[in-house]
This record gives C-alpha cells, sequence and structure tokens, in this order.
C-alpha cells in the first residue's frame, strides 16, 4: 500500500514572509487552502484599499 505524506505549513501573511516559503511548493501536486471564516476577508496590511484573495 502506497503511504501519502502531508505537509503544513502556516505561511504567514506578511509581505516580508513571502518569499521565504514559497520553495516548499516544489513539486507538489496539491495543495488545501484553509482559512479561518473570520479573516476570510481581511484587508492587505500594506494596502487597506485591496482585500486579500
Amino acid at each position: 500500500m502506497k503511504t501519502v505524506d502531508f505537509l503544513v505549513f502556516d505561511v504567514g501573511g506578511q509581505r516580508s514572509e513571502r518569499k521565504k516559503w514559497i520553495h516548499c511548493f516544489e513539486n507538489v501536486n496539491s495543495i488545501i487552502f484553509i482559512t479561518a471564516i473570520s479573516e476570510f476577508d481581511q484587508v492587505l496590511f500594506e494596502d487597506e484599499a485591496t482585500v486579500k484573495n
């Protein structure tokens, strides 16, 4: 039986953090994106006119 490895990353939302975790997605076949329902429509810290998507 084949095993499946799951890796979980908490990728901080600050702009300075984004470039640090991009290498974690090399050779990735799928991504499961999870967010708190209370936080899905927060605006970007660096640009309050843009909603984070």
